[in-house]
C-alpha cells in the first residue's frame, strides 16, 4: 500500500538548480497590433520560478486561490498560494501519483504502484483526501483486492464532498461518494449494468461515462477508458443521456457546460453541451487529442494540428505559449490562467483573455 506523511510548513526554501531538460526551440513571430492575427494567447508568460529543484510533475489543479502540483518524480504533491510561489509539501508517498481533482481547500488524488509495465495490473492503490490549508488528509480507498488492482480510481471533488469510480469485482464498477460533514461513505445508485468511468462533478451535477456501451472497451486501458456520456442531478438520482449512442473521451463539467472529445472519421473532435439543456456542437477538430481542460468559457486540448497546446474562446482558437509543446507536463486553468511545467524546470502562467 502506498505511504502517505503530511507536513504543512509556511514556505520552502530557495529553489536549487537541477539538470535541464531539453525543448525544442519556438520562434516567436512579432505581436500584431491585432489581436486576432496574433498566433498565441499569450507570446510572453509570466514566469514563477525555474530551475526548481524538485521539478514540476504531470499533474496539476486548482482552486480557491491555490494550486496543487506534483514533482518531478510524481512522488510527491506541493501547494502555493496562486499569488505568491511559496510552496509547501503536501505528501509524499511511494508509488506515483494520479490525477488530482480540486475543489475549495480540498484536494484528492489517487496513488498507485505498477506491479510491471504501464498495462500490466497495479500492484497497490490508495485514494487520499487532503486539506491544502490545514493538511489534514483522509484516506478514501485502497486496493487490496486482484478486481480492484485492474482499474486506478479518478476522484472529483466538489462542494463539501469526493467521488470516486471503483472496479469491486470483474466487469462491476461502482461510484463511491464521501461527504466531509457527516464523513460517511455512501454508493451511488445507477443503472444495472452501466460501467461509470471518468466522473466529473461541479455543485449537485454529475458528468460520467459508461464504459459498457463503447465497443472497443475491451482493447482499452485503465487510463484510456471511453463511454457514452450521462448526467445524473445527485440531488434527485435523476440521469439524462445528453449524446446517445456516442462514444466520448475525458468528460469535464462546469457551471455552464460539458465539454469532451470523440472520434472522428479522419480526425479527433471537441465537442460541448451548453447546460442545462443544450445539444452536444463540435467547437474544433484535430489530428489527435490527447489531453483537455476547460472552464466555463475557455477549452484547451493538447493535439496535433499545431503541434501545442491550443485554446478556444468564443470564436478565436490559437497556440496558448510558443513554449506549451506535445509534452506540456502539469496544466491547470484557473479562470482566465493556464498555469503549465515550462522548460528549464520552470513553473508558467499564460492568459487567455
Amino acid at each position: 500500500m502506498a505511504l502517505i506523511s503530511i507536513a504543512v510548513v509556511t514556505g520552502l526554501g530557495s529553489a536549487c538548480s537541477g539538470p535541464q531538460p531539453t525543448s525544442s526551440e519556438v520562434s516567436i513571430p512579432s505581436p500584431s497590433s491585432s489581436p486576432s492575427a496574433n498566433p498565441y494567447w499569450d507570446a510572453a508568460p509570466r514566469q514563477l520560478v525555474a530551475n526548481y529543484g524538485p521539478g514540476i510533475g504531470g499533474e496539476m489543479a486548482c482552486s480557491a486561490g491555490q494550486l496543487v502540483f506534483t514533482d518531478g518524480p510524481m512522488h510527491a504533491v506541493y501547494a502555493t498560494s496562486i499569488d505568491t510561489f511559496q510552496p509547501r509539501p503536501l505528501a509524499n508517498v511511494e508509488g506515483a501519483i494520479g490525477p488530482i481533482s480540486m475543489s475549495g481547500s480540498w484536494a484528492a488524488f489517487s496513488t498507485y504502484t505498477q506491479a510491471g509495465d504501464q498495462l500490466s495490473p497495479l500492484g497497490s492503490w490508495t485514494l487520499y483526501l487532503v486539506n491544502v490549508i490545514s493538511g489534514v488528509s483522509v484516506t478514501l480507498a485502497a486496493g487490496n483486492g486482484v478486481a480492484q488492482l485492474s482499474e486506478l480510481p479518478y476522484p472529483a471533488v466538489g462542494n463539501g464532498f469526493v467521488l470516486w469510480d471503483e472496479l469491486i469485482a470483474p466487469g462491476q464498477k461502482i461510484l463511491l461518494r464521501y461527504d466531509l460533514a457527516s464523513k460517511t461513505r455512501l454508493r451511488v445508485d445507477v443503472p444495472s449494468g452501466m460501467y461509470p468511468v471518468r466522473p466529473s462533478i461541479s455543485g449537485q451535477s454529475l458528468l460520467f461515462l459508461d464504459n459498457s456501451r463503447d465497443p472497443g472497451r475491451a482493447a482499452e486501458s485503465w487510463y484510456s477508458r471511453g463511454g457514452e456520456p450521462v448526467l445524473m442531478n445527485l440531488g434527485t438520482g435523476q440521469i439524462s443521456h445528453p449524446a446517445p449512442n456516442s462514444v466520448v473521451f475525458e468528460p469535464l463539467l462546469t457551471d455552464a457546460r460539458a465539454v469532451w472529445w470523440a472520434g472522428g472519421s479522419d480526425s479527433e473532435l471537441v465537442q460541448e453541451l451548453v447546460l442545462p439543456a443544450g445539444e452536444p456542437r463540435t467547437l474544433a477538430q484535430d489530428t489527435s487529442v490527447t489531453r483537455l481542460w476547460a472552464g466555463d468559457q475557455i477549452t484547451i486540448w493538447l493535439g496535433g494540428t499545431r503541434g501545442a497546446v491550443t485554446a478556444r474562446l468564443g470564436d478565436r482558437t490559437a497556440v496558448v505559449a510558443a513554449d506549451l509543446t506535445s509534452s506540456p507536463g502539469g496544466m491547470a486553468l484557473c479562470g482566465s490562467e493556464l498555469y503549465y511545467a515550462g522548460p528549464q524546470l520552470s513553473l508558467k502562467v499564460a492568459n487567455i483573455a
